[in-house]
């Protein structure tokens, strides 16, 4: 049977417990888009950013969510904290896809991320990843998995891919630069969940 969110979310379709005919994919296991907005800085956009995780993990953790925000629907679901909260926190895959709008240097990059590791251990390793400068039209991929493996891949060339630290607390600390309570933009951190309810469907 044909997922709904599938149809709904740029025609990544699949039957139950198959990978998709397209879309994004991690060690195998299907992704599912769950928001996308663009980080704007002094009125001028730097990238946008496409917020995926894993599909079949995501739409099991569902329930706890919407039991905290009070309802599956998308009013409840995205009200608040719950939702950013979720996506931080939740035991899965996920993944963003960052694609520049133009040149940004590796220190404005270091510098966004910085805002949300000071004080945590091992901060170092991750601003490391942050190395390279993105030209305009450049995509980026960071990729978490469940047991505290973070990756950043900003180019198609096996050697543009940097594998960080293994740190639960580290990839939390990470994710809270885009999903925390301080985020950097707080339009984007909205926008990175807009499609969150449809993992209820």
């Amino acid at each position: 049977m044909k997922t709904m969110i599938g149809i709904i979310l740029a025609g990544v379709i699949g039957v139950a417990g198959a990978a998709p005919k397209s879309g994004r994919t991690v060690d195998g296991r299907p992704l599912v888009l769950v928001g996308q907005g663009a980080r704007v800085k002094d009125g001028d956009k730097l990238y946008d950013m496409q917020m995926w995780i894993d599909e079949e993990d995501g739409r099991r953790a569902f329930p706890a969510l919407a039991m905290r925000a009070g309802g599956r629907d998308k009013a409840r679901i995205v009200r608040g904290d719950h939702a950013p909260a979720f996506l931080v926190w939740g035991r899965f895959t996920k993944q963003a896809v960052f694609k520049f709008a133009r040149a940004v240097p590796a220190a404005t990059m270091r510098e966004d991320v910085k805002s949300a590791l000071d004080d945590v251990k091992g901060a170092d390793a991750v601003l490391a990843l942050f190395a390279v400068d993105a030209d305009a039209g450049d995509e980026w991929v960071l990729t978490t998995r469940d047991n505290g493996e973070i990756e950043l891949r900003t180019g198609d060339a096996k050697d543009d891919r940097k594998d960080g630290p293994q740190s639960p607390k580290l990839q939390r600390a990470l994710w809270d630069v885009w999903l925390g309570a301080k985020p950097l933009s707080v339009d984007l951190r909205r926008q990175l969940i807009e499609k969150i309810n449809l993992l209820g469907q």
